[in-house]
C-alpha cells in the first residue's frame, strides 16, 4: 500500500509544519503577536534591504534604512528602476525566505545560510541603518542569533532553524496582503500604490500578485528542499 504524503514526512518536517501553524494561529490570539514581534522586525529589515539593494543594482542610491517599533519601515531612495525597487520589498523577502529553505536541504547548507544571514544583517547595519535605535537593536540581535545558530546547531536542528526563518519570511510577506490591499483601495501610500503609478496596473492587483507569489515560493521551496534532503540522505 503506498504511503500518504504525511507519512513520508520526517519528524523534523512535521515539527516544522506544526511550528509554522502555531505561529500563524498566534496572529489571532490575544497578545499572540507579541511572540511574533521579533520575527516581524526581521522581516521588515529584510524587506527594506530588498528595496535598498534593488535600487543600487539598478543605478540608484539609498539614503538609509529605518525599522520602526510598529514593525513598519522605510528606505528613502533616489533613482534606479522604480518598478523593480517597489516590488523588491515583498518579493525580495519571499525570495530570501525561499533561498533559506532551499539551502537547508543539507545541514551544511543550512548552517551556511544562517551564517550568511547573520553577516548580511551586520553589514546592512554598518552601511544602511542611520539614527535608528530599533533597527540597530533588532538587526544586531538577529545577526548574533543567526551566527550563533550557524555555529552551534547541527543536523536537523540547523535545517529546522533555517527553514523556519525562511517560512516566516514568505508568510510575513503573504500576511501583509490584507493591510496592503486596504491601503491600495484607499489610495494610501504603499509599495502597491507606487507600482500602480509606475505601471498603471491597479494597486490591489499587485497586492494579490505578491500574496500568490509569496505562498507559491514557500510551497515550491519546501517541496524542493524536502525532496532534495531525501536524495542527499541516500
Amino acid at each position: 500500500m503506498p504511503q500518504s504524503p504525511a507519512s513520508r514526512l520526517t519528524k523534523g518536517q512535521k515539527l516544522l509544519i506544526a511550528a509554522a501553524a502555531a505561529s500563524a494561529l498566534l496572529w489571532f490570539v490575544p497578545y499572540g503577536q507579541v511572540a511574533l514581534y521579533p520575527l516581524a522586525l526581521l522581516n521588515t529589515h529584510i524587506h527594506e534591504l530588498g528595496h535598498a539593494l534593488s535600487a543600487i543594482a539598478t543605478g540608484g542610491s539609498v539614503e538609509r534604512i529605518e525599522v520602526y517599533a510598529s514593525t513598519g519601515g522605510v528606505a528613502p531612495i533616489r533613482g534606479g528602476f522604480l518598478p523593480l525597487i517597489a516590488s523588491a520589498g515583498y518579493v525580495g523577502a519571499s525570495l530570501y525566505g525561499a533561498g533559506l529553505i532551499l539551502f537547508s536541504r543539507t545541514p551544511k547548507g543550512a548552517r551556511r545560510a544562517l551564517g550568511f544571514t547573520g553577516i548580511l544583517l551586520a553589514a546592512s547595519l554598518l552601511i544602511f541603518v542611520r539614527a535608528d535605535a530599533v533597527g540597530w537593536l533588532a538587526g544586531a540581535l538577529w545577526s548574533i542569533i543567526c551566527i550563533l545558530l550557524a555555529r552551534r546547531l547541527k543536523g536537523e536542528g540547523a535545517q529546522f532553524s533555517a527553514q523556519f526563518l525562511g517560512m516566516q519570511q514568505c508568510a510575513a510577506s503573504a500576511a501583509a496582503f490584507g493591510p496592503l490591499l486596504g491601503a491600495s483601495l484607499e489610495s494610501a501610500h504603499s509599495d502597491a500604490e507606487i507600482m500602480e503609478q509606475a505601471l498603471l496596473l491597479p494597486g490591489p492587483v499587485w497586492a494579490v500578485l505578491w500574496f500568490v507569489m509569496s505562498m507559491a515560493l514557500m510551497v515550491w521551496s519546501l517541496r524542493r528542499a524536502w525532496g532534495g534532503a531525501k536524495l542527499a540522505a541516500r
